[in-house]
């Protein structure tokens, strides 16, 4: 092969591993006010290129009314009529549990779900009676309006679910699996950042926006695309294009149902929707936020399962496959250079 071609294949690889990490970097988290309201809150972080639009669902005879948000053709969460939410993000390939006796989910299953539960207890019957595509790799959390809040995980064969605990009033999701960080993405500064922010103050739609600019990705080609912040209670949502946090389009829900048919769709750009809602964000800044030794690990509430590991470990799990990556392809480089030397000394 030549010693030019294979540089160029070496980087590109290099590019997409880069590349692919820093897409997978969606924030998601809810949190209750001290009224008792439910809000939540999500960054849908991926390539500028992608489409993303929002779909309005009216109620149906055999569905709930329902507001789902997509990149592409795929949908990455949204909220119901009954104030139940959702939102997922990607973590790291692993086993997905299968069982032949149950019936098969495809990637729409966050739609489906918010068509037919309307509580968090009712998610989690919902899905010990599917199976979920084989390649999925996203955790799901799911919040309803009475606040109860669960993180739903996949993965090394068995479905995982972590329980927001009682005497707790948030839960935050980013990139990697609670069930075992050490599989990759662990730790995460945008999970340490949300916590810290809401540890320090008290929610509010404002410090939900302050906590999705304070996390928002921009990479060139990529970043936020997209941020939402729901009231569960009031069944609103708040919509933020590109990261621009300081205006929004605010959408009721009940108020979209009205003017449709029962079952009807009604499908909007993102960018195109009308942002003339003024937000006001916190000022930022990183000194101030509480700094610790080591990475916030989810708290455990009833039936939970969470796994942690040290900070300098986590970050020794995360690099290794990139060094192993770098690695191999300096030592073919310098194998590769010499062969070529050689070969041009020495007729073989």
């Amino acid at each position: 092969m030549n010693f030019k071609r294979l540089a160029t294949i070496f980087l590109t690889l290099v590019l997409m591993l880069c590349l692919s990490s820093s897409a997978m970097a969606c924030t998601i988290f809810t949190t209750e006010l001290e009224d008792g309201t439910i809000l939540a809150g999500n960054n849908e972080d991926y390539l500028y290129s992608i489409t993303n639009y929002m779909v309005v669902t009216a109620p149906g005879e055999d569905s709930y009314g329902r507001i789902c948000f997509y990149n592409s053709s795929y949908v990455q969460g949204g909220m119901n009529e009954h104030g139940l939410f959702y939102d997922g993000a990607s973590c790291p390939s692993t086993k997905v549990p299968y069982d032949s006796n149950k019936k098969q989910l495809d990637y729409n299953l966050g739609d489906i779900v918010l068509a037919k539960c309307t509580s968090v207890e009712e998610v989690e019957k919902f899905f010990d009676n599917y199976n979920i595509p084989k390649s999925f790799c996203d955790h799901l959390l799911f919040t309803d309006s009475t606040g109860a809040s669960a993180v739903f995980e996949w993965m090394e064969g068995k479905l995982h679910i972590i329980r927001k605990g009682h005497n707790e009033n948030y839960q935050v999701v980013t990139n990697y699996w609670f069930t075992d960080p050490s599989l990759g993405g662990y730790p995460c500064d945008r999970y340490n950042t949300a916590v810290d922010l809401l540890k320090k103050q008290s929610p509010s739609i404002e410090l939900c926006a302050t906590i999705l600019d304070a996390t928002k990705q921009n990479w060139g080609k990529g970043g936020t695309l997209y941020s939402n912040i729901y009231n569960l209670s009031s069944k609103e949502i708040y919509v933020f294009s590109r990261g621009v946090m300081n205006t929004a389009c605010k959408i009721d829900m009940e108020k979209q149902f009205k003017s449709m048919e029962a079952g009807d769709q009604k499908r909007y750009d993102i960018i195109k929707l009308t942002f003339d809602t003024k937000i006001t964000t916190g000022n930022l800044v990183k000194k101030n936020l509480q700094e610790t030794d080591s990475t916030p690990t989810p708290k455990s509430g009833g039936n939970t399962e969470t796994a942690a590991i040290s900070s300098t470990q986590g970050n020794n799990q995360n690099h290794n496959g990139i060094y192993w990556i770098f690695g191999i392809g300096i030592i073919s480089l310098i194998i590769f250079a010499i062969v070529k030397a050689v070969k041009g000394k020495i007729k073989i």
